[in-house]
């Protein structure tokens, strides 16, 4: 297996996978954990169905709590795919020769270290790189169609600070959904020229509500989708606007975004389904229009809303339309004060 990470590729072995397998095969994962639904691949292996696995990643690492440790017939490494004597060797001789054609004013062919920030501009932006990320990541997994354009309305007191590292974090986020870990600083703005999208920074000195404001808008063609956030404190998080809707969320890791009309029985409807697949609740905000207009609901949940779950709900009449967002955890971290 050969795979990010991201919402598409979780657990794209799973049980139903691996009941359509060829009896006697082998499993191998040495890219991340979380790709093969461990649970499932033990059933399979105890069954029979499955003759091996060899896992240098893993879901979850403690032995303890993984059965998987205890079979005969699984290998299990502690990620040593970048470990072996041949990778480091081949590590350590391109570091050398892309450091010896910087020194000669040569081209080279990749970075040799991510781009520079001094101590000072790093205070600056701490506080709202994080949640620049989130709100690139949770656009993205919003967005029906591929991104052409990229605005990003900077209003009040982060509008004055360095604005490069907080727009790269925004694209990090953007393009890790689909790419997963390998973007990062250094490559994410070629990545976004690469992919012929746009990116637009709108600066605004004051906000008719918040010291700080966020803005993100993607477009393609004639479609376009804002999420809005803001840092209240230094250290409070919050989504602001999803579509064209205002709401007031504390995001959290697992979020389940509808929308839907403005009458009663949605919530419970949507309640009884996630009840019933055992997904605990954690809280819930809703905006609309007006009464009995269109609405959205972002419902905080404790678990990974399965794509299963997530057909059943969009069955649901009262609903238009679901989308399960995934936010990583240092996103929601607290910045210090």
């Amino acid at each position: 297996m050969h795979l990010p990470l991201v919402s598409s590729t979780r657990h794209i072995i799973g049980e139903e996978e691996l009941r359509q397998v060829k009896p006697g095969v082998r499993v191998i994962n040495c890219a991340r954990g979380g790709l093969v639904d461990e649970e499932a691949l033990h059933q399979a292996i105890t069954e029979g169905r499955v003759s091996g696995a060899a896992l240098d990643v893993l879901e979850v690492d403690d032995p303890s709590q993984n059965p998987l440790f205890s079979l005969d017939n699984v290998i299990v490494t502690p990620h040593l795919g970048a470990s072996t004597r041949e990778a480091q060797d081949n590590v350590a001789r391109q570091v050398v020769e892309e450091v010896v054609k910087s020194l000669r004013g040569e081209p080279v062919a990749s970075a040799v270290n991510v781009p520079g920030f001094s101590p000072e501009v790093m205070a600056q932006v701490k506080p709202y790189l994080s949640v620049m990320h989130l709100l690139g990541s949770f656009l993205m997994q919003m967005f029906d169609a591929p991104a052409e354009e990229v605005e990003i309305h900077y209003s009040g007191d982060i509008a004055s600070k360095p604005l490069q590292p907080l727009t790269s974090s925004c694209l990090i986020g953007m393009l890790q959904v689909i790419l997963g870990e390998q973007v990062n600083y250094v490559n994410a703005p070629r990545l976004v020229e690469e992919r012929g999208i746009k990116v637009h920074e709108i600066c605004s000195e004051q906000h008719r509500s918040y010291s700080n404001y966020i803005a993100v808008t993607l477009k393609s063609g004639s479609q376009r989708y804002t999420v809005a956030g803001a840092v209240l404190n230094e250290e409070d998080i919050r989504i602001m606007q999803i579509g064209d809707y205002v709401i007031d969320v504390v995001p959290s890791r697992y979020m389940l975004v509808t929308n839907h009309y403005d009458k009663p029985g949605v919530v419970g409807k949507v309640g009884t389904i996630l009840g019933e697949e055992n997904i605990n609740i954690a809280s819930m905000q809703v905006g609309r229009m007006y009464i009995g207009g269109k609405a959205v609901m972002v419902i905080q949940v404790d678990d990974v809303i399965s794509s299963d779950i997530l057909q059943n709900l969009q069955q649901l009449e009262v609903l238009h339309s679901c989308r399960f967002v995934e936010l990583k955890e240092q996103d929601l971290i607290k910045s210090p004060r």
